[in-house]
């Protein structure tokens, strides 16, 4: 009986204050799910509209880390940000070796986001910064995760070896209540079972031009 594990998706910011985050893990949170928008504080209170907060978020997440609580740190990609992913990559290799990374992408999921380029990028400007990222995080033997996940990017164009997705599960149909849609090339895809396909509001936004069809045989 009772939960497997306990996850904490937070900002860390009240976890700045000492012995708060012990008191969680000592309470039973396994895992902690912390968004920081950018690698100063420049960047990342700019994202977020709260100066301030990213200064308390890192130590929030020393404080997790310290405590011995699994961490994800979760990097939004968005205009503001996008181009900071490589120093991004470096700032958790270097201050949270054994922290995982989490890639997402900003969703035009609620009318409460702005369906603007000024916001949400297209995926093909990303794609440069987070492959340089990638590059970073595999010489310093950091984890970098998100992509098996509706809020990352789609399959396709994740630059990395494709190969690995094969093995994810299969995307239950109707999961997403209409928001998700496949594009034309995602008839010819061979990992079209495993991905959820583009936002709506993306596809609106972009269109979905950027999308190329994978085969099983695709080099690495």
């Amino acid at each position: 009986e009772g939960a497997r594990a306990i996850e904490l998706q937070t900002n860390a910011i009240r976890l700045a204050e000492p012995g708060l985050a012990r008191a969680l893990a000592e309470a039973g949170v396994d895992e902690a799910f912390i968004s920081l928008h950018g690698s100063t504080a420049e960047i990342s209170d700019a994202v977020t509209n709260a100066p301030g907060t990213f200064a308390r978020t890192v130590v929030g997440i020393d404080q997790v880390v310290a405590a011995g609580i699994t961490t994800r740190v979760n990097f939004v990609f968005c205009r503001a940000n996008l181009e900071d992913f490589p120093a991004y990559v470096e700032l958790v290799a270097a201050r949270w070796p054994a922290a995982m990374l989490v890639v997402s992408f900003v969703a035009t999921s609620t009318d409460v986001v702005p369906r603007t380029a000024e916001l949400q990028p297209r995926y093909s400007e990303v794609i440069p910064p987070l492959a340089d990222g990638l590059r970073r995080a595999a010489a310093r033997g950091l984890v970098v995760t998100g992509f098996d996940s509706m809020c990352g990017i789609p399959l396709c164009l994740v630059p990395r070896d494709v190969r690995e997705f094969f093995t994810l599960a299969t995307v239950p149909e109707g999961f997403d209540g209409g928001e998700f849609i496949k594009a034309a090339a995602c008839e010819r895809c061979e990992l079209q079972d495993k991905c959820f396909g583009v936002r709506r509001g993306y596809a609106e936004l972009h269109g979905t031009d950027e999308f190329r069809p994978v085969r099983a045989d695709t080099p690495a």
